[in-house]
Formats: C-alpha cells, structure tokens, sequence
C-alpha cells in the first residue's frame, strides 16, 4: 500500500516535472516573442520561468530518488566483495535519508524565520519565505523515498526500478561481431578512430 503511494507520488512529480518544463519553454517564447518581435519585455516571464524551475527541481528529486537514479559516484564497489554491496547500499540510503532530513528541517526553520523580513520578488512580489518554504517540502520528499528505500533494503523487498530500464541504451543488432572482434568496440560503433 505505501509503495503504490508512493510510486504514484513519483509518478505525479515525473509529470509535474514535465508539465513544469513545457511551462518553462513557453514562457521562454513568450518573452523571446515581446522582446525581439513586439519590443515589450515581459519583466515577469524570465522571474516566473526561474520559480517554475526551481520548483520542478525541488519536486523532481523525490521521483529521481524513488527509482534510483540519484547521481553518485561508486569507488567501492569495486573493491568490496559481493555480499557486502547490500550493506554499502543501506549505510548509503541512511545517509542520505538523514542528511536530507536534516536539510528539510533546517530550511524549514529558515523559511519560518525569514517571514518576519517580508522580502518578495522583485517582478511578481512572491512572498520570499515560500519558495524557501517550497525547497523544505521537495527535500522533505526526497527525504520520504530515501527513508522508503532505505526500509526496502532492511527488509530485503525488491526496489523501484526506474521507468526506462527495459530498453538497452544502444541496440545490439547494429554492431558487426565480425568488426568488434578486429577492432575495439568504440572503433566497431564507430568506425576507425584517427591515429
């Protein structure tokens, strides 16, 4: 039950997120369109443009965490053995679940103090407390699937594979065995590399 909660959570954000980014490339347009052609600049348009980014990033990191794909780099799964990759994968999800939680909390508090200043943008006169307050929500997200992923790998349930998994990245009817056996397999896909 929480993980189809869950993956239609992620799945929201996934289409938030692209919603988000359509709305992004219009409003791009749009003030492309008054400045150059129209010569009326919207001074809105790039302030809303750079909040609507803001925003998708801070709820898109829920549904990249959700499925996996959180950028990392891994120097030790080389060198660990087998049955000890399970462990560095729980001691990483718990990390990261506790570094954002604290993250969540520790923008929220600022969020509540900076309420007092009244800051506001300068073109749409956004309250300043609420896009801070929208980043604590994002990471308080972010935070919730990794305290997701975190209780699947304890409790040895199967993780959420991300959506595209099921199509290899580059087709292996294209690749000439006879050519990869001569040459290497970038000068197989490629062609011959100059010397």
């Amino acid at each position: 039950m929480v993980r189809r909660a869950l993956t239609r959570l992620a799945d929201f954000q996934g289409w938030f997120g692209a919603a988000g980014l359509a709305m992004i490339a219009s409003l791009v347009v749009i003030a492309v369109i008054f400045r150059y052609w129209i010569q009326a600049p919207l001074a809105w348009a790039e302030e809303l443009s750079k909040l609507t980014l803001m925003i998708v990033v801070y709820f898109g990191t829920g549904a990249v965490a959700f499925h996996g794909q959180m950028l990392r780099a891994d120097i030790f799964g080389e060198f660990l053995p087998k049955k000890w990759l399970h462990y560095r994968e729980i001691a990483l999800e718990a990390t990261m679940a506790f570094m954002f939680g604290l993250l969540a909390v520790q923008v929220f508090i600022f969020a509540n103090n900076i309420r007092a200043f009244g800051q506001v943008t300068a073109a749409l006169e956004i309250p300043q407390w609420t896009i801070v307050g929208l980043f604590s929500i994002g990471i308080a997200l972010l935070t919730i699937m990794h305290v997701y992923r975190l209780y699947a790998l304890v409790r040895g349930y199967d993780l959420p594979k991300p959506p595209s998994d099921d199509k290899p990245i580059v087709d292996d009817a294209f690749i000439d065995d006879a050519a990869l056996d001569e040459v290497g397999p970038a000068e197989a896909q490629l062609g011959p590399v100059p010397r």
